[in-house]
């Protein structure tokens, strides 16, 4: 599902293992979030300027984490005068 062994740590410290299971059976997949989000940049990077989260209603987190990761990904590149997102 794209969740690494440091996020199912920190969630099987707080819930019992079946909600963690149930909760990621109905996750979206991390990777396809991810992918789609650095697609849209790619195409519209404007979208992501001055955006910001209110995290309601989230799930497990699938969309931040992608979300993250594309921003972490462009600000890498930026920092190190690469294109973004190649």
């Amino acid at each position: 599902m794209g969740f690494d062994d440091a996020d199912y740590e920190k969630a099987s410290a707080v819930c019992p293992k079946t909600a963690i299971y149930h909760q990621a059976g109905n996750s979206i997949v991390v990777d396809v979030v991810y992918w789609v989000l650095k697609e849209l940049f790619n195409v519209m990077p404007y979208l992501f300027e001055n955006i910001q989260f209110l995290h309601l209603f989230s799930g497990i987190g699938a969309f931040e984490k992608a979300f993250y990761r594309v921003i972490y990904e462009a600000n890498s590149a930026d920092s190190k005068g690469g294109d973004l997102l190649e």
